[in-house]
Order: structure tokens, then sequence, then C-alpha cells
């Protein structure tokens, strides 16, 4: 079923859930989005904050090559838990020492020299140049396991969706209380409508107590109705006036005593009783029957002329009660 054929009610109820839907979305991506920086930014200034003290660290074992103190000062990191490995570099980017968490296998540092940042899959690289009065003396290198940075995202997701879900099931319900104050009122006006096609009853009215637009459609409705009856009451009074009219005239015609004659193309097409009784001829014989037949022949061209006069709207000439011809 298309969209403009669903009922108002379920049009309401179903745009709003779209923009609660696209809302909420859009919200909720956001701050996905904002939260994963976040944690990004973090897991960064970290580890820089770490590099730069093993950085400080180191100076001296590097400057007297002194593999077993760096290699004490890279236990530290047994502390840190996402850190897996770590390398300090020499002048020539060589691995002076290495680092790895306990179970895991020894892996050589990327190819990469100086200050950078790489993310390789659930691996965070970071790299920085051990400074001493400007001079490089090497460089400090950490990886960064990130599958819990990946969970977390995963459970800010899994927050996210499950927020979702419910601000639709609560648009949902609000929308069935919602969509009373509009449906419920168009409703009835249809319902009026369509019992007022069925019983063709023009006095049924619609509550029109509303201010809002509903109520000037009511209204409006009423107004018409009001006026749609009045005209049918004119109606009906203009047809018994009408009936009432010509119950009269044929009261009188047909009970005059002179002869009353309708002639339609020199054709009779009524014959009141009177005409019956001055032309000796029933009825029957005189309708359709050729009104010249029964008119003396001297007065037929008058009669012709005076006709045609007044089929062309000219005045025709006036007849006295001697000469002019039998009526119409």
């Amino acid at each position: 079923m298309r969209f403009r054929d669903l009922s108002l009610a379920r049009k309401v109820i179903v745009l709003q859930l779209l923009v609660v839907f696209v809302v909420v979305l859009a919200l909720s991506v956001f701050q996905f989005a904002n939260e994963a920086r976040l944690y990004r930014e973090t897991i960064r200034t970290k580890l820089v904050s770490v590099a730069n003290m093993l950085g400080y660290n180191v100076q001296s074992a590097l400057d007297f090559q002194d593999r077993q103190d760096a290699s004490q000062t890279l236990r530290s990191l047994d502390a840190e838990e996402h850190v897996t490995h770590a390398w300090i570099l020499d002048r020539e980017g060589q691995v002076f020492v290495a680092y790895m968490k306990h179970g895991l296998t020894n892996e050589p540092p990327p190819g990469r020299w100086g200050d950078f940042e790489d993310i390789q899959g659930l691996s965070f690289t970071l790299s920085r140049r051990v400074l001493r009065d400007g001079e490089v003396m090497g460089a400090v290198v950490l990886n960064f396991n990130l599958v819990e940075y990946r969970n977390i995202l995963a459970r800010n997701m899994i927050s996210a969706a499950v927020a979702l879900l419910a601000s639709l099931a609560l648009a949902l319900i609000l929308s069935f209380f919602a969509h009373r104050a509009i449906s419920y009122p168009v409703r009835g006006l249809a319902d009026t409508i369509a019992r007022v096609s069925r019983t063709k009853d023009l006095s049924i009215r619609v509550q029109e107590e509303r201010k809002d637009e509903i109520g000037v459609l009511a209204r409006g409705f009423n107004e018409m109705m009001a006026e749609i009856h009045s005209r049918e009451i004119e109606r009906d009074q203009a047809g018994t006036a009408l009936r009432e009219s010509e119950d009269k005239y044929r009261t009188l015609v047909e009970n005059a005593e002179d002869g009353i004659v309708i002639v339609q193309d020199f054709r009779i097409a009524y014959v009141n009783p009177g005409a019956e009784k001055l032309a000796e001829t029933p009825a029957a014989d005189m309708i359709g029957a050729d009104f010249m037949s029964f008119i003396a022949d001297e007065e037929v061209p008058r009669l012709r002329a005076y006709n045609a006069d007044r089929i062309k709207g000219l005045n025709a000439p006036f007849y006295d009660s001697e000469t002019q011809p039998p009526g119409s």
C-alpha cells in the first residue's frame, strides 16, 4: 500500500517515527564518531607521554650504549596493559633494545623512522625521536593493541542501538496519544460526511467547538450543509408552488366554457373540453391534426401572416373580436 493511501492516523504515526529515527540516528552517529575521536586522542596523548618519558630515561643508555639499562627502562611498560611491543632505536634506526609482553612473539619494528603515527587494523604504532639539545640520539617506538578500544566502541554502538529502539518505542507510544488530537476530529468529520451521503439527511451537523484548522473545516462543512439544506427547502417550496399553480391552471382550463387550444407548428397539441364542444370533435381526433383545417378558409391567410410576424418578433396587428383568429 502506498503512503498516500494510508489513513491519516497511520501517516501521523509513520512520520513521527521517521522524524524520531532520523534525529536519534544522527545524534547517535555524531556521538559515536565523537567518542571514537576522543578515545583515539586519549590513546595518542597517553602514548606520546609514555614515549617522551622513555626517551628521556634512555638518553644515558643510548649515550653509553648500555642495553641492559635501556631494557630495564622498557620493563616499566609492564604497567601499560595494552602496549604489546616497544623498541629503542639508535641514531641509524637500528634496534637498540626491544620489548614485548609476556607470551607474545618478537616482531621487527616498523620500517619508518622519525616522528609518526600509524593505525593498521587493531594496532596503533607511535614513534618519537629521542632528542638532547636538538641532537637526535635515537627513537622510541610503541605498539598499542586496540582490542579494548574496539570493544568500547562496540559497547557504545550497542548502547546507541538500544537507545534508538527505545526512542522509537517511546515515540510509537506517544504517537498513539498524540494522533488523537488530529486524526480523531478528522475521522469524525469524514464519518459525518459519509452519514450525510448515506442517509441524504442535510440537517446533520459537525460539532465545531475547536478553534484550529479542523474547527475551520467543521464550520465550513456546517455552513455548506446549511446552504444546501436551505436551497433544497427553497426548491421544494418552489416545486410545490409550481404544482399548485399547474393544478389551478389545469382546473381553470378544464372547466372553462371557452375553447382553449395549444398549437405547435400548426399541429394541435392540446384541446380543453370547451374546444371539443365547440368543434363537436373528440379531443383524440383533434390532437395532432392540422390546426388550419378547423379554421374558415377566408381566415387562413390572415392567421398565417399573424403567426409569421409573431415568430419574427414583429408587432402583430390586433384583430377585434369579429376578425381575430381563434386563440391559441
